[in-house]
């Protein structure tokens, strides 16, 4: 019975994930260069310094939780940004 909750779990999670990572896209009107606050060229190591520094500053936890809407969608925004840009 546990491991048919857990089963369970897992297969919601994994189409959870899915339908997060396909509704994921690139858009070229977006500098997500710019969103992260680094240049064109940048490596990858300062492309995710850049991402945990503002994660740290815009998380919604630490940036005045729920109330702070504006810290929530740049946390989202960059979190996007870092999925396209910094997975290259």
């Amino acid at each position: 019975m546990i491991t048919t909750k857990i089963l369970r779990h897992n297969r919601r999670l994994l189409f959870s994930q899915a339908r997060m990572f396909s509704q994921l896209s690139f858009d070229p009107k977006v500098d997500y260069y710019k969103i992260l606050e680094v240049r064109d060229a940048a490596t990858q190591q300062e492309i995710k310094n850049h991402y945990f520094r503002l994660c740290q500053f815009y998380h919604p936890d630490k940036a005045g939780g729920a109330q702070d809407l504006g810290a929530l969608a740049k946390f989202q925004e960059i979190n996007e940004a870092y999925n396209i840009v910094g997975n290259e």
